[in-house]
């Protein structure tokens, strides 16, 4: 049982919500529909924006992020995230998957839940940070990355220029299954 399943691609939202009684087995939040079925495969993912949502006797996980987890969840007010870590002053945040570089680089802002199981092991970036999706399209041969790892790692201005023997902490390798990521 999930309260929310969110598209494959493109944006949502979700404001004044309650959420009541999800037992043990349940799931709040899964992400990414159909994104486990191979014939339906996406390089997108989708950007969640949440705000003043409630949670009264829920037993079950928070979230679960299906396939690839490329998906970004923006807590626009804090009421999602005081439920990852239970600080409820808190006046955004930004949920995605766990991947290494965003923890490595991150270390003071982005945390991972008391409790990773019902949160399906992501990361929580206060608002003092900011993560955004990046989409490759119209390359010139798309297979160029077929089956290639790639190097993820946060910069500092749109002029940084990443060392190419960066160590191997500082970046997430994410493999492409169809031609680009």
């Amino acid at each position: 049982m999930a309260a929310v399943i969110t598209p494959r691609t493109g944006q949502i939202n979700i404001t004044n919500t309650r959420f009541y009684h999800y037992p043990t087995g349940s799931i709040a939040f899964v992400t990414c529909s159909f994104c486990d079925n191979l014939l339906l495969y996406t390089n997108k993912g989708s950007d969640v924006f949440l705000k003043n949502l409630t949670f009264f006797g829920v037993d079950g996980s928070y979230l679960f992020m299906v396939g690839m987890k490329r998906d970004v969840i923006y807590d626009l007010d804090g009421s999602l995230s005081a439920s990852f870590d239970g600080y409820t002053t808190r006046k955004s945040a930004t949920i995605v998957s766990n991947f290494a570089h965003i923890g490595a680089n991150n270390v003071d802002t982005c945390v991972q839940a008391a409790n990773s199981a019902l949160w399906d092991n992501a990361f929580m970036c206060n608002q003092t940070v900011t993560i955004r999706r990046v989409f490759f399209t119209n390359l010139l041969d798309k297979y160029v990355f077929n089956t290639q790892f790639m190097k993820a790692v946060e910069i500092g201005s749109i002029d940084e220029v990443v060392p190419e023997d960066l160590d191997e902490a500082s970046y997430t390798a994410v493999q492409s299954l169809q031609g680009g990521m």
